[in-house]
């Protein structure tokens, strides 16, 4: 009787044990890069509803906020502008139509772009509060800002604007939004996402809304 329990008590062979290790290491090769990558692409789509959102806030403070800012800087320095006064005296601030970065990617926009205002998306949303700043369109960016009480000192930290995606599929760092017009047709009005790592690629890279460039979320353009 005791060899018979004895029998049945017997574990695993170490040939059975490695062909087990063997079958969940391939399984874990198949599935880990499939699961990764659905995870980057929530990542970049959330990114993408994140883009819409300040995209609606945009139009809020242009089309209902009335209220006069002081306007510090620019050409209309010292002067008290509505948010859509603030953003249509915005110079000629053409950022071209595209930026190559310091590790070799070329991003083409297809149109010439103006920058309007840029902000940090990278912030960790505990200490630092990503405002959004523009050389000219202060009032417009002060305005903005209210909306989501960050000009405030002691208002808490909003993570409307924070990124999902720390890279992009050609693996280049993002870490900036950028609000833009198109050059030629002012009231057209973009969010984008780019890098802001060093002056020499400081710039926007993708557009995120209105109609999000398919490259962002799967690498391939839709043309």
């Amino acid at each position: 009787m005791e060899t018979r329990n004895n029998k049945k008590l017997k574990g695993f062979t170490m040939v059975e044990m490695i062909v087990v290790m063997a079958i969940i290491a391939v399984l874990a090769g198949i599935l880990v890069p499939s699961l990764a990558g659905y995870v980057n692409k929530a990542r970049r789509s959330a990114d993408a509803a994140t883009g819409k959102q300040i995209y609606n806030d945009i139009m809020t403070v242009l089309y209902t906020d009335d209220s006069k800012y002081m306007n510090t800087y620019g050409s209309a320095k010292n002067t008290e502008q509505t948010p859509y006064q603030s953003f249509n005296n915005v110079g000629s601030k053409a950022h071209g139509t595209g930026i190559t970065t310091n590790a070799g990617n070329t991003y083409n926009f297809g149109y010439d772009i103006e920058v309007i205002a840029v902000t940090d998306g990278n912030s960790s949303g505990k200490k630092n509060k990503p405002t959004w700043t523009s050389n000219d369109a202060v009032a417009f960016c002060t305005a903005l800002n209210d909306l989501h009480n960050l000009s405030s000192t002691t208002s808490a930290q909003s993570t409307q604007v924070k990124i999902q995606s720390k890279k992009d599929l050609r693996g280049q760092h993002v870490d900036r939004w950028f609000i833009v017009r198109k050059k030629n047709e002012p009231d057209v009005v973009e969010v984008w996402i780019g890098t802001g790592l060093a002056p020499s690629e400081f710039g926007p890279m993708y557009r995120l809304y209105p109609e999000c460039d398919s490259k962002w979320i799967t690498g391939k353009s839709s043309e």
